[in-house]
């Protein structure tokens, strides 16, 4: 409990902005090692579990990735002539039929793979932070002065 009530007042102390509280705290023992990567293991398997319920409601929709990743596009509609060469299809009013279709985007595939990403570095950061926290260190002093 005193853990707890310590941590609490250290947290208290950083919403006011009260760097000097902190320092002047009761130190807080660091936990059992064992619990800390108990925690973040309880972290990564609760992510994992929350994609794979993305994963398995995505898959028992009518989702497509393939279409989630595509552009709409204009093209001609095309018909063969007699020769059997291709002749764009001429509408009543003199002017070439078009159809819409979907046609695959790089730059959205770079955008999805640049997501991706950020959120393994984001995640990868998160678990050092939990790390120190979890030890009772803290923000590292290399990253406060900066």
């Amino acid at each position: 409990m005193r853990q707890l009530t310590a941590v609490v007042c250290s947290f208290v102390a950083l919403l006011q902005g009260s760097e000097t509280a902190l320092a002047q705290d009761v130190p807080v023992p660091a936990p059992n090692i064992w619990l800390v990567y108990g925690v973040i293991g309880a972290v990564f398997l609760f992510a994992l579990m929350g994609f794979g319920y993305v994963r398995r409601a995505v898959s028992e929709s009518t989702f497509s990735l393939g279409e989630a990743l595509s552009e709409e596009d204009s093209l001609s509609v095309m018909e063969k002539d007699a020769m059997g060469n291709k002749i764009p299809k001429v509408g009543s009013d003199g002017k070439p039929l078009m159809a819409t279709v979907l046609v695959g985007s790089t730059s959205r595939v770079i955008a999805l793979s640049g997501s991706i990403m950020i959120l393994l570095l984001f995640t990868g950061a998160g678990v050092f932070v939990l790390y120190y926290f979890a030890l009772g260190l803290g923000v590292p002093k290399e990253a406060m002065s900066r």
